[in-house]
């Protein structure tokens, strides 16, 4: 089953990491892209770890 992810504050690849304890390459947006930073209440899709990284 998929998660989403939502956040309510703009948050950089370091406070990401630290605040949700998951790396931001993990998500996804809407156009399937990997964001650079997180935007407030934008819907982000987590995928799943690789076990390679």
């Amino acid at each position: 089953m998929s998660e989403i992810i939502l956040t309510n504050q703009l948050l950089g690849r370091q406070a990401f990491k630290e605040q949700c304890g998951i790396e931001l390459n993990q998500l996804k947006d809407i156009h399937g892209r990997t964001p650079e930073f997180a935007i407030g209440n934008t819907p982000y899709l987590l995928e799943p770890a690789s076990p390679w990284q």
